[in-house]
């Protein structure tokens, strides 16, 4: 049976405890104490010997510190890296690592990670010290923010392919649920995700514009559909009247002025018609801006207006 100890470490001869348990089975701290005993009460006075002060390496504990079980922090630092380095080059096997641990869990039942430890013990400690785990992950981001992304930076050039295909096969399993995910984060955080996208279009305008040339010419049917769609869509908005104002409208066009409809012709919520007193002059940078947006309440204000100049707005 397995004691539940790291070997080489000094342990007190008698097998009993003072409360009658077989330290044999339940096992020991390295210190000495019955492991069944510091658990029922850690504040007993039946305890075994005294931590030394050096370990067997001759440390002083005081100053590199222990652990909650009395051991030195710098051996277990440096057996830990010599046993991780072990399995990884494959000098220790799973099959040499004991099957109890030091808290008497049977680790072929409850498992191990890749170096071994008891995954039990990693899971308790992790709920326990939850909030200083966190602490320490968020300190140690900020410290090393620069190596951090460096890092991911590298490992993901490296790892591009691997990482496309993952990404590729879990959004078609998952479609339904990125769509209606996506839909309310967009719809969470519109104004701020219309700023950031205003922000970057105004930075990198020529990549942009670089990036949609190649979409259009790799996905040319798309763009021939599109075309079609908006063209039939144009098409219901003309009218037969005001011929003559909207030859008047383009002819009078400054150079630097695009024509652009005030209620868009093709909008979100409410559309226009492509007449002249629907038309304005905006320079190419306010009509992208605008794209097929309106405010729904200045939409009815300029509407008012229009009904009122021509005296119609009495009568509605």
């Amino acid at each position: 049976m397995a004691r539940g100890n790291r070997t080489n470490h000094p342990r007190k001869k008698n097998q009993f405890c003072p409360n009658g348990h077989d330290v044999f089975i339940t096992g020991r701290y390295p210190s000495g104490n019955c492991i069944v005993c510091m658990r029922k009460d850690p504040t007993s006075t039946k305890r075994g010997p005294k931590p030394k002060l050096t370990c067997s390496k001759g440390h002083n504990k005081d100053l590199t510190g222990r652990t909650n079980d009395g051991e030195c922090l710098v051996c277990v630092r440096e057996y830990t890296k010599k046993r991780c380095k072990d399995i990884k080059e494959g000098i220790v096997t799973i099959q040499h690592i004991k099957q109890f641990c030091i808290w008497n869990h049977d680790i072929s039942i409850c498992g191990r990670d890749k170096y071994g430890s008891c995954k039990d013990c990693k899971r308790e400690y992790k709920l326990a010290h939850k909030e200083e785990i966190e602490a320490y992950q968020t300190q140690y981001n900020i410290d090393h923010a620069e190596e951090l992304r460096e890092y991911f930076k590298n490992w993901y050039v490296e790892n591009r392919e691997e990482i496309l295909a993952h990404q590729k096969e879990y959004a078609d399993d998952h479609r339904e649920e990125i769509h209606i995910r996506s839909n309310k984060y967009y719809a969470d955080n519109r104004d701020e995700i219309l700023e950031r996208q205003k922000e970057y279009n105004s930075l990198h305008p020529e990549e942009i514009k670089a990036r949609r040339k190649k979409w259009a010419k790799e996905n040319p049917d798309i763009v021939k559909l599109l075309k079609l769609k908006s063209d039939i869509e144009r098409r219901k908005r003309v009218v037969p009247w005001d011929q003559q104002g909207l030859r008047e409208f383009y002819k009078n066009k400054p150079d630097w002025a695009q024509g652009d409809h005030i209620i868009p012709l093709r909008g979100e919520k409410v559309s226009g018609l492509h007449v002249s007193w629907n038309l304005q002059y905006l320079t190419p940078k306010e009509n992208s801006a605008k794209n097929n947006h309106i405010d729904l309440l200045e939409a009815s204000a300029w509407y008012g207006k229009l009904l009122e100049k021509e005296g119609l707005k009495d009568k509605i």
